[in-house]
């Protein structure tokens, strides 16, 4: 990918979302939630440690009746560390998506249109935990 399109992927808009995802990444395979996702990644919470620059995939289910759609992703950074006053131990991750096949990225488009229009139009934010 060139620079300028990484570029593109990096400033596009972050839709908040609330979408059980698993994780399989080295050694590490868990569960945990997706908070934001864009055309280039997400925002991934779980109580799982996982190492910066773990490269691997995420299995995201966002709709009823149609099959998950699986990533390769890299961890680019932790957004902090584990704080006493967070009773689940939840850790909140940037992940990027490592080259989606053209259907993968057609599914994360249509993730996010429908994460857009039930923000705009009908004003209901994602479920908080």
């Amino acid at each position: 990918m060139s620079e300028r399109g990484a570029r593109n992927y990096r400033t596009s808009r972050r839709v908040p979302v609330y979408f059980p995802a698993t994780f399989a990444l080295g050694r590490k395979k868990g569960e945990g939630m997706v908070l934001q996702l864009s055309e280039g990644g997400m925002l991934f919470c779980c109580s799982k440690e996982i190492d910066v620059r773990a490269k691997g995939s995420f299995s995201l289910k966002a709709f009823e009746n149609e099959p998950e759609v699986t990533v390769d992703v890299e961890v680019v950074h932790r957004l902090y560390e584990r704080e006493p006053s967070n009773e689940e131990g939840l850790i909140k991750y940037g992940i990027r998506f490592i080259a989606p096949a053209e259907e993968q990225q057609e599914v994360i488009s249509r993730v996010i249109r429908f994460a857009t229009i039930r923000e705009r139009y009908f004003n209901k934010p994602p479920t908080e935990f």
